[in-house]
């Protein structure tokens, strides 16, 4: 055939062999292959993205691309995936033997007994015999009973473009077959996903991007790379994650720290007399531990005033609440407990405790779930539609007497980075932060940019005994930044508490940072001549929405 055949008119990026026959409808299978390499190998005469993806499927289907330059008349640059094929020279020739093999299998009844002998062969594929038709299950008048399908294993294969370099890399895994229904849905999802994330970039002016001195647009490059992306990332929601080195690695050094230094965020010094009272407690041995523990934290003759002591009162709560789990004969911290036991074992100790004698704030759990994820769910409702919750959170610090919510934590009793748990309780924490960090920009009079500049929420993610404390801010444009600020862990042994003093400082240096946020908030507020003066020039700063993720987000992830 002169032309190509339809299959290819779908995005590149959806390409691959199985695909190809499952809609091709060309019989044999030989004559279904000899149209699939034909047609990769005129698109492989062209430029542009089309010609890379179908030089990558040749380069997977034969053994070696040079070897047949003298067949397509087209000479085959050595690319990265020719190294990948030289430990499994033809992974897709395999694949599409194991498919019609399979096929081959389901296809072939003979549903009712045939007498006599039959001369010639058998076409398995489309049913025929010589000298007749065998009837396939659709046109038996009466069909055997149904048997339950077999899943059939087949390998397929994802994409992550890297812009800097042009290569692609890719990674394998087998998923079992897709129910049509649930495979409709999730490509109705994943296509919601790309819509609303196209149209939320288009809405974004040019002059509020974030012009890097390179001349490019952060905003540009997270959308070239994201638009790419079917399932959701934090990138859709126009966070830059600053931890993520697949997204850092689409900007050149000097991007990189223009985009980590331009109005950096600090956590403010702890005192140093408190520095030299939870140094008191670095004992390598529990009995050690034991008898500074029981010594007062306050001086003879002093009068506790929370003002003044709490810090000091904390810092012996955490050290005595370790030292017990230490001294039992059995330690329940090495054991594996469920996330309520570590919540309120280990992290109300070391976390909600820190940053309870905050007066301007309240801290609990967001059993009604967060207002500010709840003001974003609803912006576009119309009446006669239900509200929708906000998302629920483990920890969740609001300002009292205010719907601003500054701090956000989510507890999970996995300690794998790369568990299912921990990824979800990730991307649903640091769009929340997001969330949090436009309802407080959105709450406020308008005021200098500097001011809008110098405001930012926190996040903190506990897994088991460790944890990651983030910072969520707006350094230019419409970007919002993510940067992991940093560890908390919470030690299972005494060998470990040298961790358990960092993380008693990091919480002290948190707290001081959650204080500064909100005197420049309280000074926005009480500034009247600030309000006056700006509010004839300036509209307030405008922010994209957080991307709503598709319902339900399991479909999004193949099995």
């Amino acid at each position: 055939m002169s032309k190509i055949h339809k299959y290819f008119d779908c995005k590149c990026n959806k390409w691959n062999i199985v695909g190809f026959l499952n809609e091709c409808d060309i019989e044999p299978f030989d004559k279904k292959i000899d149209e699939y390499l034909k047609s990769l190998e005129k698109i492989d005469r062209k430029e542009g993205r089309r010609q890379k993806k179908a030089h990558q499927l040749l380069d997977r289907y034969r053994k070696a691309r040079s070897s047949l330059s003298h067949k397509t008349g087209v000479r085959a640059p050595v690319t990265s995936s020719v190294t990948c094929c030289s430990k499994n020279p033809r992974p897709d020739y395999k694949i599409a033997k194991s498919w019609e093999k399979e096929r081959t299998r389901k296809q072939v009844h003979l549903h009712q007994p045939i007498s006599g002998t039959v001369n010639g062969s058998i076409n398995t594929v489309n049913g025929m015999m010589n000298g007749g038709k065998v009837g396939t299950i659709n046109e038996q008048e009466n069909p055997p009973l149904r048997r339950t399908p077999r899943k059939i294993n087949r390998v397929i294969y994802a994409e992550n473009s890297n812009k800097v370099n042009n290569t692609s890399k890719r990674t394998y895994k087998e998923i079992s077959d897709e129910d049509p229904e649930k495979a409709k849905e999730r490509k109705k999802l994943e296509k919601k996903l790309i819509d609303d994330f196209i149209s939320r970039f288009k809405a974004i002016n040019a002059d509020d991007k974030w012009k890097l001195p390179s001349g490019r647009f952060v905003e540009d490059v997270l959308y070239d790379w994201a638009v790419t992306h079917c399932s959701e990332t934090l990138a859709h929601s126009f966070i830059l994650d600053t931890d993520c080195q697949e997204v850092m690695d689409l900007f050149s050094p000097e991007e990189k720290e223009t985009i980590l230094n331009t109005n950096k965020k600090s956590f403010p010094a702890v005192q140093d007399d408190i520095k030299k009272y939870v140094m008191k407690y670095y004992k390598k041995n529990v009995d050690d531990l034991r008898e500074t523990v029981m010594e007062p934290y306050l001086k003879n003759g002093e009068t506790y005033n929370s003002k003044l002591h709490y810090d000091l009162e904390w810092i012996h709560l955490v050290f005595n609440k370790f030292v017990i789990e230490w001294e039992q004969g059995v330690n329940a911290l090495a054991e594996d407990n469920l996330e309520a036991w570590i919540v309120s074992h280990v992290w109300t100790f070391i976390v909600d405790m820190a940053l309870k004698d905050i007066e301007e704030t309240k801290i609990g759990k967001s059993d009604g779930g967060s207002f500010a994820s709840k003001m974003r769910k609803n912006k576009k409702r119309k009446i006669g539609k239900s509200i929708i919750r906000g998302r629920k959170i483990d920890i969740l610090l609001k300002l009292r007497n205010s719907s601003r919510e500054i701090l956000a934590g989510e507890v999970a009793r996995t300690g794998d980075i790369h568990d299912k748990k921990y990824l979800g309780d990730r991307i649903k924490l640091l769009k929340l932060m997001k969330d949090m960090f436009d309802t407080i920009i959105e709450s406020l009079p308008p005021t200098t940019i500097e001011n809008y500049e110098s405001l930012c929420t926190f996040g903190i993610q506990l897994f088991k005994n460790k944890g990651t404390v983030y910072i969520m801010d707006r350094p230019e444009g419409m970007i919002s930044r993510l940067t992991k600020k940093a560890q908390l862990e919470a030690p299972i042994y005494i060998e470990g508490i040298r961790e358990l003093i960092l993380s008693i400082i990091t919480m002290l240096e948190l707290k001081n940072a959650i204080r500064e946020i909100i005197q420049i908030i309280e000074k926005i507020e009480s500034d009247e001549l600030e309000v006056q003066v700006f509010q004839r020039n300036n509209t307030g700063v405008r922010l994209p929405l957080v991307g709503t993720t598709p319902t339900p987000r399991t479909s999004l992830v193949k099995k």
